[in-house]
């Protein structure tokens, strides 16, 4: 086995951290100004749209990370009990930085992925 053979660990626990703090309501005010605003100058709308998924990863990351213990400490977002609250504080810091990370992986795209 090679050490970046293309698989990638996704575990469960991580991933339902992940949705909880990206599935769990909002406006999604962000991922829309950027479609519309490709609309609007007719820019490549799959270009639009891994730029709006980043940038709504890159806002729930710094949304799980704000609501921990050591900054504001929020029990609840948008009416749910925060990712650090659903699962663990451990776990939120993992879910957040994945999904920072998730984020550059989407605006890489196909241009960085492993030979299949």
């Amino acid at each position: 086995d090679r050490p970046l053979s293309g698989e990638i660990a996704r575990p469960d626990r991580l991933m339902a951290a992940m949705r909880h703090g990206v599935l769990n309501g909002g406006k999604r005010l962000r991922p829309f100004l950027v479609m519309e605003s490709a609309a609007l100058f007719s820019a490549d709308g799959e270009a639009a749209q891994r730029v709006a998924a980043a940038l709504e990863c890159v806002h729930c990351y710094s949304l799980i990370h704000d609501d921990l213990p050591a900054m504001d400490d929020d029990d609840l977002r948008r009416g749910q009990p925060t990712v650090h609250k659903a699962f663990d504080e451990a776990t939120a810091i993992l879910a957040g930085d994945a999904l920072l990370t998730l984020a550059f992986d989407i605006i890489a795209g196909e241009a960085t992925a492993l030979p299949a």
